[in-house]
Parts: C-alpha cells; sequence; structure tokens
C-alpha cells in the first residue's frame, strides 16, 4: 500500500495542510527576501507564456524569444488562432 504523508501528518497531531504549510512559507519569504522574478513580462498571459516557456530552456532565452512573441501576440485570443 502506498504511503499517505497526509494521513501520517494528521496521525502525529501535525494539524491542517494550511497550517502547516504557512511556516514553511514564512521562512521561505525571510531566507529569500531579495529574490526576484527572471522573466519579463507585462500581463497575467505574458508571465503564464513565459513560464510555460522556461520549463523549457533558461529564463534568458525566454526573455529573447518573448521580446518579439509579445509584440507579435498580445491577448488569448492571438494564440488561439495560431496554426499548430
Amino acid at each position: 500500500m502506498a504511503r499517505s504523508y497526509v494521513r501520517e501528518a494528521r496521525r502525529r497531531g501535525l494539524g491542517t495542510r494550511r497550517q502547516r504549510i504557512g511556516p514553511i512559507i514564512e521562512r521561505l519569504a525571510v531566507e529569500h527576501a531579495d529574490a526576484e522574478i527572471a522573466l519579463r513580462f507585462e500581463s497575467d498571459v505574458e508571465l503564464l507564456i513565459s513560464v510555460m516557456l522556461s520549463a523549457q530552456t533558461t529564463d534568458v532565452n525566454v526573455n529573447r524569444v518573448t521580446e518579439k512573441l509579445f509584440v507579435k501576440y498580445r491577448k488569448p485570443e492571438d494564440y488561439l488562432a495560431v496554426p499548430q
């Protein structure tokens, strides 16, 4: 049977998922207060496209490609109209 980490956390009385994750997020925010997003974007759509591309290559390459891409395609509908 597969091990359930959620069940184990509940058994140990470690609280709900939200209660367990909260302190981790707070520690990460303190430790990495100077963290910045390397991707360049101006809208939520541009951020989404950039993040999807960054899974395949470096942020430097994504920024290089999206510089022209975001001029040509401005809205979600523009991307949907592009044939595969």
